[in-house]
């Protein structure tokens, strides 16, 4: 009994007493990474706005969000469906909002505020994701600001414009990943360009304001030329069929750098564009992203988003680094 009162003793002691098989200084697991889905497709503005139809928008936007929750295995209340026949003001449970219309302060107050506070915490990280699918029309604008011209992209919400990369902004500051679906085209979703628009606003300069932070990827549907829409009352768009199909199946799923590979090949998708930065271990399924697969690189950068601001060789001479304004190197 004396040898117990050995302080020697108890110090070799404690790392077996911690945890069978662990050490007192291991770091504890990591929580399975939190993902939320805020989806909107808008097919009818209102008939004064003169902003012409999207065929099968909210149609698509709800088979993406039927697919996220009965294919991906989400849970109903990480995914928030706003369509033009939705609800005009959420209810007040944010588990359970329903099906919302996607006016401005929706978007921007409630998607993107309350409801996404209660599903991400407090504690948000670059392994968390949030999905921000657009089905609809879109704006170029041009904007001068501090001497330059800020040329951009705007989704049409059912009473003005989206800034969706305002919002982008905001993830950001939350430490969270986040990718940008964009069923969509400065030039036209289906029937025509929107009235307004600025020409100058083109779809690569909108990918690259969207990606302007390190944690975004942002996928257009087109981005030089009209996007397609659905080919009649019950299909649907081609943007919307590539992404289910590039995303594989239960048996075969496929994580997000693997399905962005897929809609590159992909011959149905004319004028398909992507900028930004993809973890691989981002999937959409659910089941894949609580195994924290695959154990791979951080980060796959696909070049900057914004200017090349510095160039420099290593010493040795084999390697050349790059800084851009996207805060990547």
């Amino acid at each position: 009994m004396k040898a117990l009162a050995d302080p020697r003793l108890w110090l070799t002691l404690l790392p077996l007493l911690v945890a069978p098989g662990a050490r007192a200084d291991d770091p504890p697991p990591r929580r399975a990474p939190r993902m939320a889905a805020v989806v909107v497709g808008i097919a009818d503005h209102p008939p004064g706005r003169r902003i012409p139809p999207s065929e099968g928008a909210a149609r698509d936007a709800a088979k993406f969000a039927s697919w996220l929750r009965d294919e991906a295995g989400w849970a109903a209340e990480d995914v928030l469906l706003l369509t033009d026949s939705g609800a005009a003001a959420p209810g007040p449970d944010p588990r359970a909002p329903g099906k919302l219309r996607p006016t401005v302060a929706n978007l921007r107050d409630y998607a993107l505020g309350r409801w996404l506070d209660a599903r991400l915490g407090t504690d948000a990280d670059a392994d968390d994701l949030v999905v921000l699918y657009f089905a609809g029309q879109a704006l170029g604008t041009v904007e001068a600001r501090d001497g330059l011209e800020i040329r951009r992209g705007e989704p049409l919400a059912m009473d003005g414009r989206w800034a969706l990369d305002d919002a982008i902004d905001g993830l950001e500051a939350r430490g969270v990943s986040t990718l940008c679906l964009l069923d969509t085209s400065l030039r036209g979703r289906g029937s025509g360009p929107v009235p307004g628009g600025d020409d100058r606003a083109s779809g690569d300069l909108w990918l690259r304001r969207l990606t302007r932070r390190p944690r975004v990827s942002a996928w257009l549907a087109a981005a030089d030329g009209p996007a397609g829409a659905a080919p009649d009352f019950a299909g649907h768009s081609p943007f919307n069929e590539a992404l289910r199909r590039g995303l594989g199946t239960r048996r075969e799923p496929r994580n997000l750098v693997a399905c962005l590979g897929q809609m590159r090949a992909e011959p149905t998708l004319k004028g398909f564009a992507s900028l930004g930065n993809l973890n691989p271990r981002h999937t959409l399924w659910l089941a894949a992203a609580r195994r924290g697969e695959p154990p791979a690189e951080l980060i796959l950068q696909r070049g900057h988003s914004d200017y090349v601001t510095q160039v420099a060789y290593s010493p040795a001479g084999d390697l050349l680094f790059t800084a851009g304004r996207d805060s990547t190197v």
